[in-house]
Parts: C-alpha cells; structure tokens; sequence
C-alpha cells in the first residue's frame, strides 16, 4: 500500500489548510491530516472477510485461530500508533482545556479546535489499540472465532470512526463543510452504504414475492439461497457486522439443506427466511444512521421541492406535471430503502406517462407522504 500524502486529501480539505495566515500551524495540521488519512486507509484495507470462518458453529479453543488474525491485529495497532505519535508531535498534551475561541476561520479557532480533537482522540485510540492487543488473553475469545473476528471488527470501525470525526471537527475550524468534502473515504463510505440499503430493500421485496407465490418449498429454499448469494457477494457486505454474517451463513445451510431434502414445506422454509428479512432491515437501519444522516436530510429537501413543483404545474394545470413528477421520484431514488412508505411509493412510477395529468394527484400524495414519513 502506498504512502499517503498531500495529494491524497480531499481537495475541501487541502484549499482549508492553505488558506491558514498561519503557515507554521498549517504545516503541523497537514502532518497530522495526512497521518489521519493513511489510518483510514490503513485500518479499512485491512481484510476481516479471510478470517471469517466457513461454520456458523463455534469451534474449540485454537490458537492457530490467534495466528490467522495476528497480522490484521498487528496492522490495527501499527496503524494507530503511527497516528498517535504524529498527533502527539504536532499537538502535545496540555495541562487544562480552553474554552476561548477565535471567530470562524481564524487560525486561533483553526488550532485550538483542531489540537482539542486530535488530543481528545489520542488517548481514546491508545485504549482502544490496548484492547486490541489484550484480545489474545481472553480464552472465552479464543474458542469463539466469532466473537474473537466481531471484536476486532467492532474496535477496528470504532477507531477509524474516531479518527474520521476529529478530521471532520479539525476542518469544521476552518470552515464550512460538510462530512463527506473533507473526510477521506467518506464519500465512498456513502456510496457503498447507499447500494446496499437500496440492494437490501429489493431483495427483502424480491423475498417475499418469492414466498407468496410459492407452489414447492425445496424450490423456493433453492431460490431464496440463490437470491441471498447475489447478495452476500457485493462489496457492502463485507463491512456488515459479524454477527449478521454468521446468522446468513447459518440460514444459507438451512436453506441448502432444505433444498436437497425434497420435502421442505412453504412454511418451514418461510420461518427460516422470514427473520433474515427482520434482521436485514435492521442491519440497513445500522448503516443508514451511522452513515447516511446527511446524505438522506439533503435528498429528502430536494425531493421535497421537487413535489412542491409538480403540486404547482396541477394547480395551474400547466400540462408539465408529468415531466415534474418524473424528475421527483428521480430525486427520491437516493432514499429507496429508507422507509417501506418511500419503496412502496418508488414502485408506484410505472406507466406515469399514460395517465391523465389529474390522475398524478394520488401518487404526488403518496410520494408527499412517503418523504414526510422520513421526518418522523
């Protein structure tokens, strides 16, 4: 993996440093921003998904389990290290906080808000990394690969979620920017977390079709376990948390069993599948919250103008609104999966243009209600 510089920042945040009156302070806040980017990096490149195990059982105290998961250990707690020094260089510790700032953009506010993150984190990371390193002297962890990989995930995505904060706190200094403009990989991050709410929401629908129609449960579990393989295989899944990992990989041998077994009924097979669906919609809700908060309050008032517009072309009976209607549920197409209301009511765009322009006032209020569902 290459070395992370300069270039490798996002450009928002780059043109927030060079604007610093104050080009010593500017130099020490790139040190420290360009060492925060190449943890991100660092800690997301690491690759869980080869220590997951191929059981959802558990197995027996191993330590060749320990020696498998050594090198993404030892990468975490290298990564972090290196973060911590640099943060320690450019700001070191300070006896009392301050709660004198400087107004917007001015380099006091710049350094004291930026040192006060990165400070703030430095010695949650050290603890953290110390747990990270203590897992090995856990023999509950040891005979749970598992619990040991769920862990490692869970103090790994915190970590990195620390060091993405006090980026985004450190920029906020110096301006006005929103998450994704200044946090390395975040955009990507939003991206990735937005096909798989969307994926999430289709095959949930995909399912229960599957099952409503169902004439044979063997081929229904056939199907349904095709469904899931497409799914497990995008690049989102890899950053689900364990724990749903292993309940898909525990329902796929049920399914596959199901399927060989040539006597599986419709409803053995729904009580499978059913509360994969539940805990799917969940693991969607995770994401959605943890990553798409802004992302969704952004597109939900474009949406919302957008409906504004189609009421006006009906009031005035322009002949535009079909034209309108179309480009409101284009700008709600960023929110499928976020509520049931707004997938039923992006379902509902088929055959628009052949109806009359009155008729598009249900689904203009479907819509309405749909986005207004995502407020509550």
């Amino acid at each position: 993996m290459k070395a992370q510089t300069q270039s490798d920042l996002p450009s928002a945040l780059v043109a927030l440093v060079e604007g610093l009156a104050d080009r010593e302070l500017a130099a020490r806040l790139m040190d420290v921003l360009v060492a925060a980017a190449r943890t991100i990096e660092r800690l997301g490149a690491i690759n869980l998904v080869a220590l997951e195990p191929q059981e959802a059982t558990e197995g027996s105290a191993d330590l060749e389990l320990w020696e498998r998961m050594a090198p993404a250990v030892g990468d975490t707690i290298v990564a972090v290290n290196e973060l911590v020094a640099v943060v320690d260089g450019a700001f070191p510790p300070v006896r009392k906080k301050t709660a004198v700032f400087g107004g917007d953009a001015s380099p006091q506010r710049a350094e004291l808000e930026a040192a006060a993150a990165f400070r703030a984190i430095a010695p949650l990371l050290r603890h953290e990394v110390t747990e990270v390193g203590a897992l090995i002297h856990q023999p509950d962890l040891l005979s749970s690969p598992w619990r040991l990989l769920g862990e490692l995930q869970r103090l790994r995505a915190g970590m990195r979620g620390r060091v993405g904060d006090a980026v985004f706190l450190a920029a906020g200094a110096m301006g006005a920017v929103s998450r994704d403009e200044v946090v390395p990989g975040w955009a990507q991050e939003v991206l990735r977390a937005l096909s798989f709410r969307a994926t999430c929401a289709t095959l949930r629908h995909t399912v229960r079709q599957r099952i409503d129609v169902a004439s044979d449960g063997s081929v229904l579990a056939e199907n349904v376990d095709q469904d899931l393989d497409v799914f497990t295989a995008m690049p989102a899944w890899r950053h689900v948390k364990v724990e749903t990992k292993r309940a898909m990989l525990a329902l796929r041998t049920e399914l596959k069993d199901a399927a060989s077994s040539g006597v599986a009924t419709i409803d053995m097979v729904k009580l499978l599948v059913v509360p994969m669906l539940d805990v799917l919609a969940e693991a969607a809700a995770d994401i959605s919250h943890a990553v798409l908060r802004t992302h969704d309050r952004q597109a939900r008032e474009t949406a919302l103008r957008r409906l504004e517009q189609v009421e006006l072309h009906l009031v005035l009976e322009t002949g535009a609104g079909h034209g309108a209607l179309e480009a409101a549920f284009v700008a709600c197409n960023p929110l499928r999966g976020a509520s049931e209301a707004m997938d039923e009511a992006l379902r509902s765009n088929v055959g628009v243009h052949e109806l009359a322009e009155r008729e598009l006032a249900p689904l203009v209020a479907q819509l309405s209600r749909a986005l207004q569902s995502l407020n509550a």
